[in-house]
């Protein structure tokens, strides 16, 4: 990808994720109204820092058997991401199982500055006793981005092919194959053994 391909998708994403937390027309009316809420709750509370509530909409946490000291989980999410916005993209349910699509921009200290950084998270969600909790999250890369790569890749395949031709068609000679060897091997009489 070019650079100049890369500053342009940063920067419209940069201006997309500067309107704030938004759902998509293409979340449709058969998801479950439990489902939304669940899930902008929880990506506000992220963006807001507020762990208590993060906590409260994580399945893992329900976990009786083996729960996770609030503090502990406090602490460890003190340590990750810090999202400036996160904006639902999408929503899929199937059953009891949904996946969110949230576009997100995150804030990256580099030294004495601090950058911003579009990210594209999938989170799944799992309906238990008949809430909604988030299973898990992770960062992944839409099919329009993987296009664009692509399409970059293959313009600059096509540039170097080009760049080849022409230097072939300048200078025949360096491209020409190499001569074949003509002689023909030495064969030993096996008839006198």
């Amino acid at each position: 990808m070019t650079n100049k391909t890369l500053v342009s998708l940063l920067l419209g994403m940069t201006l997309v994720l500067a309107g704030g937390f938004a759902w998509s027309a293409d979340a449709g009316d058969e998801l479950d109204p439990k489902l939304k809420a669940r899930v902008s709750e929880y990506w506000n509370a992220t963006v807001a820092r507020d762990w208590a509530t993060t906590y409260r909409l994580e399945m893992k946490y329900r976990d009786n058997a083996d729960p996770q000291d609030p503090m502990t989980y406090y602490k460890e999410k003190q340590l990750n991401s810090r999202f400036r916005v996160a904006m639902v993209d999408r929503i899929e349910q199937k059953d009891d199982q949904a996946t969110a699509k949230i576009s997100a921009s995150e804030i990256k200290a580099v030294g004495g500055a601090a950058f911003q950084i579009p990210r594209f998270i999938e989170s799944h969600w799992q309906r238990f006793e008949g809430d909604w909790y988030q299973v898990d999250w992770a960062f992944y890369i839409p099919e329009a981005l993987l296009k664009i790569i692509e399409e970059e890749k293959a313009a600059k395949a096509a540039q170097t092919a080009a760049a080849e031709a022409a230097a072939c068609q300048a200078n025949p000679q360096a491209c020409a194959p190499p001569p074949k060897d003509t002689a023909a091997p030495i064969q030993e009489d096996r008839g006198s053994q």
